[in-house]
């Protein structure tokens, strides 16, 4: 139950935060994006950067932080499917995120995951011990 929980505040914050930049406390966040007082703090403290815009603070959210936000909400969602760690499809639930199943497939994989297309869509499941495939490296002129 407490990952359904942890799941639906991530989703909202999730909807919420696509701006880049964010003015106020995390308590006036926690209202606007319609997240419980306990989750934003942490959420941000996770998934933004303090800073200032215009002599206003708030919080920034680079592009690292979004991916890394990403990850934890695609493996929230297989937590969220038992014990077993796996799930016959993400495909809906990348619609949900407004994120190609593609880009999903490469942070779940980069994440340790097992990522295969089927029929029914795309499975994905977590096993241990985890392998994590070698790191990406930028192409070279």
């Amino acid at each position: 139950i407490k990952t359904a929980i942890l799941l639906n505040g991530m989703m909202k914050f999730h909807q919420n935060a696509t701006k880049s930049f964010f003015y106020g406390t995390p308590e006036e966040l926690a209202k606007k994006f319609a997240i419980s007082n306990d989750m934003a703090p942490r959420f941000l403290e996770l998934f933004a950067v303090e800073s200032n815009d215009r002599g206003k603070d708030g919080y920034s959210i680079t592009k690292p932080l979004k991916d890394k936000r990403l990850i934890h909400l695609l493996i929230l969602y297989l937590l969220a499917h038992g014990r077993d760690m796996k799930t016959s499809s993400i495909d809906m639930f990348c619609d949900d995120l407004q994120l190609e199943v593609s880009t999903a497939s490469m942070l779940l994989r980069e994440a340790g995951c097992n990522v295969n297309k089927t029929k029914g869509g795309t499975s994905v499941s977590l096993k241990a011990p985890i392998n994590f495939p070698p790191p990406r490296r930028g192409k070279r002129p």
